[in-house]
């Protein structure tokens, strides 16, 4: 930046006559206790006069711009800002000059370096003796401030969005001098709080406690807020807030909640408020409700089996036994869950057990056997044993299945009788064994000196060849007591990459990965320390940095008082398998995420298959519906076009024929005899009615006509603002004659309760098909109801919904803002719980084969929800029939799908 010099600058307060610097020098010396005062203060502060040159600032001025004071003495803003940044600040200057009125401004500048600062200026103007005006300034760097605030607003943009996209409400309750209770207490509760209790306004659940507390069960109510005053009372924070308890939703259904809350005291300890998050947990209390039922009754099965029967896992963990397995076993069924056969047999048998529970998983084959076990009556029981695999439902092998029989009689009566037969046998033997004895007691002498002779020969060269191949294989070091290394091989000299000479005197923590905790090692020495051998699998670094792995045996060598010598330790290198492992594992996770994927990919594919599927039968029935509707009408409109001019033309001829009666009344015998045949009379009389009937079944056909192409809308848009009630009503016309009575069965009555609503803009005809669906499914209930029989008993009911005979009931309204919604209501049998679950699945029906896909209701929600952005929702119990209720929006976002 380039610098001005003072020379010939117009003085300060004058007409041009005093230099500047001539100025700041007098101010320096007048006012030097003055200036002293002004550098002790942190903030910028910096002195112009009416020209906007900078005449005094301090130390803390300078730091903030970045220049020195002889960069800035003198000069004026254009000298040392960026222009825009100078037309500000001189801006703000003259209007503090003029005015005479102190002004703060935030204020953007650039310093030397670049960095952009925001800071906070207050001006003022002052006057000397002479008149003479000058500006003061004071300055706050507020950057910091403006960074912190921009990321808190980020924070809280962040904290909303997550918020939406759990499935958690929110609340949060001041405590107005630590009291609950408190009836000025601020409350909120978020607007997932209120969706999870059905309520979308604070006006139908509002910002008080006893919004909430009037909504628990009365059997949680006292519990859950004792709980939530224990916790807020507790300055200690050691009483938690995380509660499941019952509540009552908007529509009286009791669900489950999960309340976790903590509260925030002040320093003192008094609390100041509490918050909280807060979930329905109603389908996994059901499922675990559930599942406790199916494990009692597969319990009880097992556990009256007298025979013993087992489920183990792959690792031989006993998962599930009976009864009679802990019986013979001598532990109370719960104990046993989590052994394995080493906890309960001894060692022999349990690898036997062991083996053989790992050649079925490996084989697949089913293995049996009878084998003898110690009972805990101190008696030996044979048992007839058959083990089994057990395959998950991908079809890969998860454990064994066993199930064992006693047969201790039969085989007691087998062994009596071999050792019947074995005594006979012996006594005929046992001569010729003396006999014998004496001969072959001679040739085993000589014999076993013979094998001896050898045989320490062959361990020699065993032994020589074993420390060779060891050498060759493994990775063998010794220690002294202290873990000091005495003697290292070639082979880990070779791995590790460090000389005899780096090693020996060394201990092993110069191969230390750091991959395993402390108490890795603790364990380790704490085994090996008391004599026992430690086996383990350890990951060591080399000294070139890569890793590797070794399965270590470490055996202490023992003086004769039972105290270590030294440490043998003997490894084995196992990076490859390791590794491999390791890559395994990767792979295997990658799989999985691939199957699930595809799952979802196919169940997208299978619902929009049946979307297509029906949506295409729609389109062909909404084309047939009005072909046949334009077809009819064509005559129908000829017929009634023409019914006017038939009907003037009838009363003309009988008028006629009346003149002629009166005029004539002795016609010809010939006109006598076909009057006669025709009933002159009745025929007068009965042609007006005729005429009328002919032209009120006109107008019916052109009801039902207009009905049909209504419903179908194939000559409108897809999307346009409808009239609701007409498309109601053009259904109720189409289905006007399934409602009508049947002989034996009243007909079922229609209740139209419709509220004043606006034009609605949506598809149509695929509302219409929701209309069709619900509503044809209402009439087959009923009607299935009548049909049984069932109609006049459950009548009988109290408490059931309608009057004595079958009825539907269509109410609509408008919600404010802009939502309408529909309820089709029927007063018949009810729909159960669980197939309430199932109702909007695809392909899932109660009604018998081929009289339903299972795709209308599945169809209907996704045109109520996803199509139009709405709700479709079922509230029913059985005996109090159903009711469905529809709303959607006024307007469209989008205006499509």
């Amino acid at each position: 930046m380039s610098e001005r010099t003072p020379t010939g600058d117009r003085p300060v307060g004058t007409a041009g006559s005093i230099d500047p610097l001539t100025v700041a020098a007098a101010l320096g010396s007048a006012q030097g206790f003055l200036s002293a005062v002004l550098e002790g203060i942190t903030d910028p502060i910096f002195v112009k006069d009416d020209q906007h040159r900078y005449l005094y600032f301090n130390d803390a001025f300078c730091q903030l711009t970045g220049l020195t004071r002889e960069q800035l003495l003198g000069k004026s803003d254009q000298d040392l800002f960026l222009p825009h940044e100078a037309a500000e600040f001189q801006a703000a200057d003259r209007l503090v000059l003029q005015s005479g009125e102190a002004q703060v401004h935030e204020e953007s500048m650039t310093d030397a370096t670049g960095a952009n600062k925001i800071v906070l200026a207050k001006k003022t103007r002052i006057q000397d003796a002479l008149g003479n005006c000058y500006l003061v300034c004071t300055i706050q760097d507020i950057t910091g401030l403006k960074w912190r605030e921009a990321e808190l607003e980020a924070a809280i943009a962040r904290f909303d969005l997550a918020n939406q996209a759990t499935n958690e409400g929110l609340w949060e309750i001041g405590l107005i001098n630590g009291d609950l209770n408190h009836p000025d207490n601020p409350v909120w509760w978020s607007p997932k709080f209120r969706e999870l209790l059905g309520f979308r306004t604070a006006a139908e659940f509002p910002d008080r406690v006893d919004s909430w507390s009037d909504r628990i069960h009365p059997d949680d109510a006292e519990w859950v807020t004792a709980a939530l005053l224990a916790h807020i009372q507790d300055p200690t924070g050691q009483t938690p807030y995380d509660v499941e308890y019952r509540m009552f939703t908007r529509t009286g259904e009791c669900r489950w909640y999960r309340d976790i809350g903590v509260t925030i005291h002040d320093e003192t300890g008094i609390p100041l408020k509490a918050v909280g998050t807060f979930r329905d947990v109603t389908d996994r209390r059901q499922a675990e409700e559930e599942l406790r039922r199916q494990k009692h009754l597969f319990k009880s099965v097992l556990d009256n089996i007298p025979h013993r029967i087992w489920l183990k896992d792959c690792q031989g963990r006993h998962v599930v036994v009976n009864q009679s397995f802990a019986e013979s076993v001598g532990i109370a069924p719960e104990a046993l869950i989590g052994k394995t056969d080493f906890d309960l047999w001894p060692t022999d048998k349990a690898q036997m057990f062991q083996d053989e529970d790992q050649a079925v998983m490996n084989t697949g084959q089913i293995f049996s056997l009878e084998e003898q076990l110690p009972l805990p009556d101190g008696t030996i029981r044979w048992f007839n044993t058959t083990k089994t695999p057990m395959y998950d439902e991908a079809g890969q092998v998860i454990g064994t299945t066993g199930i064992s029989m006693e047969v201790s009689d039969r085989r007691h009566a087998e062994e009596a009788l071999r050792q019947a037969k074995e005594e006979l046998e012996f006594r005929v033997e046992e001569r010729t064994a003396e006999l014998q004895e004496t001969v072959d007691e001679l040739q085993r002498a000589v014999f076993v000196r013979e094998q001896t002779e050898h045989s320490l020969l062959k361990t020699l060269k065993e032994l020589q060849f074993r420390q060779f191949a060891m050498d060759q294989a493994a990775l063998i070091a010794i220690t002294d007591s202290q873990g000091v290394i005495t003697y290292v091989n070639d082979k880990l000299c070779e791995i590790s990459g460090y000389s005899e000479a780096e090693l020996i005197g060394k201990t092993h923590r110069i191969i230390n990965s750091g991959y395993h905790p402390p108490e890795f090692f603790r364990d380790m020495w704490a085994t090996i320390r008391s004599g026992k051998v430690w086996r383990g699998e350890v990951k060591n670094r080399a000294k070139a940095g890569h890793f590797y792995w070794v399965s270590t045996t470490i055996v202490p060598e023992l003086d004769q008082d039972g105290r270590v010598q030294k440490y043998l330790a003997i490894r084995f290198d196992i990076s490859d398998r390791k590794f491999a492992e390791e890559a395994l594992q990767q792979s295997e996770a990658q799989l999985r995420q691939q199957t699930d994927e595809l799952r979802n990919t196919l169940w997208e594919l299978q619902r929009t298959q049946s979307q297509l599927i029906q949506s295409e039968k729609m389109s062909s029935l909404g084309q047939l519906v009005a072909g046949v509707a334009h077809e009819i009408n064509n005559p129908v409109n000829f017929i009634y076009g023409n019914l006017n001019y038939a009907n003037e033309y009838t009363e003309d001829l009988l008028q006629i024929v009346r003149l002629y009666q009166q005029h004539y009344p002795q016609p010809l015998p010939e006109i006598q005899d076909v009057l006669g045949d025709v009933d002159l009379d009745f025929l007068l009389d009965d042609m007006p009615k005729l005429l009328k009937s002919m032209r009120v079944g006109a107008e019916r056909i052109q009801k039902i006509v207009m009905s049909l192409r209504n419903f179908s809308r194939m000559d409108e848009a897809e999307f346009k603002a409808v009239d609701l009630h007409e498309g109601i009503d053009n259904t109720l016309m189409i289905l006007q004659n399934r409602l009508k009575g049947k002989p034996g069965q009243p007909a079922i009555e229609v209740v139209r309760e419709y509220g004043s609503l606006p034009e609605v803009e949506c598809y149509a005809s695929s509302l219409n098909q929701v209309f069709m669906n619900i509503l044809s499914n209402a009439i087959d209930a009923l009607d299935e109801a009548l049909e049984k029989g069932n109609w006049g008993a459950s009548q009988s009911d109290p408490g059931r919904n309608g009057s004595d005979s079958p009825r539907i009931t269509i109410r609509t309204e408008y919600i404010v803002p802009n939502r309408v919604a529909i309820y089709l209501i029927d007063n018949g049998p009810g729909i159960p719980e669980s197939v309430q679950k199932r109702l909007f699945d695809p392909f899932f029906t109660t009604k018998p084969v081929g009289k339903g896909t299972g795709l209308g209701m599945s169809i209907s929600y996704q045109i109520v929800t996803e199509r139009h952005g709405g709700i479709l929702e079922c509230i029913s119990e059985p005996g109090q029939g159903a009711m469905f209720r529809i709303e959607i929006p006024i307007r469209q976002g989008g205006g499509g799908d």
